[in-house]
């Protein structure tokens, strides 16, 4: 049995609202968080990301007990001994499965890394999707390229308190003024 701390339960439930205060106002898609399963690949693969963000136009892949398809994101929050896990196993079957974003947050790290699906093409000359990392902008944001508009200011996950629930309903005005 996999253990999860408070930061990591924590960091979950702000991302998860910061999601959806955001969507209240620009509605893109739904957001749903562990335990929910994905079916991925085949039959026999499924995961359970712990936030996914699947797009409008793909809600018909949401069930009511799981998601039968890749979400458009995928957020993993490292929790103690997943290490390994979120950043190969997991990392390795969400790029072969075709999630077009994943973000991977460590708090024991004080680490953020965030990956997008592009084409590249192999030694054969045949093009592979494969993630590439998205680099934070000159602020330390990170914007999202699947939730048009989206920025995390990546610093706050590592605060002594995360933001409060008014307090992240004032992030998305200024998220949403940053963009129009």
């Amino acid at each position: 049995m996999q253990l999860t701390s408070v930061i990591h339960q924590r960091i979950v439930l702000f991302v998860s609202v910061l999601l959806n205060v955001y969507l209240e106002q620009r509605p893109l898609g739904t957001v749903v968080m562990a335990p929910f399963a994905m079916q991925i690949l085949d039959a026999e693969q499924s995961g359970s990301p712990d936030v996914m963000f699947i797009r409008a136009q793909n809600a018909g892949l949401l069930k009511a007990t799981l998601l039968e398809g890749v979400p458009d994101v995928a957020i993993e929050v490292v929790s103690m001994g997943s290490t390994a896990i979120d950043r190969g196993t997991k990392f390795l079957t969400y790029e072969a499965a075709g999630i077009p974003e994943y973000w991977l947050i460590d708090p024991e790290r004080d680490d953020a890394l965030f990956y997008h699906l592009i084409a590249v093409k192999n030694d054969e000359g045949i093009y592979e999707l494969r993630y590439r990392r998205i680099e934070l902008d000159a602020n330390g944001d990170f914007q999202s390229i699947e939730i048009s508009g989206f920025r995390l200011h990546v610093e706050m996950l590592w605060a002594d308190k995360l933001p409060t629930t008014s307090q992240i309903i004032e992030i998305v005005r200024v998220m949403l003024d940053i963009r129009n």
